[in-house]
Formats: structure tokens, C-alpha cells, sequence
């Protein structure tokens, strides 16, 4: 996806409709990055309207984005507290990258329990 690129025209474009989950995350980062700040926030409330509480996740991803870090982490909890799927990938989303080292991701991320990563293979 373009977004993760740091494309975001193109990524617009891609997910301009609006059609699901996915293309309103897309409208929200890539509008907001562009520029287009009420179009981003309109999307954000459509997706918030769509998924309740039950997208904690992804308006992580979002508030991330944003540079809204605090507001990420709340949702990172909430995910967690509710079990949220998409926290499977915490650790790796690059959509979460500005989180990293700030203390309450560290904290849900140390509450996910993952094993620890193996060490690259020496060569």
C-alpha cells in the first residue's frame, strides 16, 4: 500500500472511495498528511461510526499518524483490552513507528508477551 511508502496522493487515490475499514484508515492518514484536515476527520468519524469500540486498533494507527501520540496509546489499551486482533502486529505496523520507545507502548507491548526476537544468525 502506498501509504506505507509515504506516498499518500497515491494513496488517496487508492482508497478515495471510501468502501471499507481499510480505505477510511487510508482517507484519514493520507488527507490529514496532504493537508486536507477536515476530510481526514470526516473519514475518522466515519470509520468510528462504523466500528464502535471494536477498531481501537486501527484509530491507534490513525491518532498515530496524526502525531496525536497519547490518543494512540489510549487505543493501544483499549485494543488490548479488548483483545483486539490487530494487536498481533504491534511490534511490526510501521504505522506505529512514532510510538516506539514512549513508555505506555512499551507497556502494552510488554503485556502482549511476545518471545523475545532471535538473534540474526552469524554469518
Amino acid at each position: 500500500m502506498q501509504i506505507y511508502q509515504h506516498d499518500m496522493a497515491a494513496a488517496r487515490q487508492t482508497c478515495a472511495g471510501g468502501r471499507d475499514q481499510n480505505d477510511l484508515v487510508c482517507l484519514a492518514i493520507a488527507d490529514r498528511a496532504l493537508g486536507r484536515a477536515a476530510e481526514a476527520d470526516a473519514a475518522f468519524t466515519r470509520l468510528r461510526n462504523q466500528l464502535g469500540s471494536a477498531g481501537a486498533y486501527l484509530y491507534a494507527e490513525v491518532c498515530a499518524s496524526w502525531g496525536q501520540n497519547d490518543q494512540a496509546i489510549g487505543w493501544l489499551r483499549q485494543a488490548y483490552d479488548l483483545r483486539d486482533p490487530g494487536l498481533m502486529g504491534v511490534g511490526s505496523d510501521p504505522m506505529l513507528a512514532p510510538l516506539h520507545g514512549m513508555a505506555g507502548y512499551e507497556e502494552v507491548v510488554r503485556r502482549m508477551r511476545f518471545p523475545p526476537a532471535a538473534a540474526p544468525a552469524a554469518r
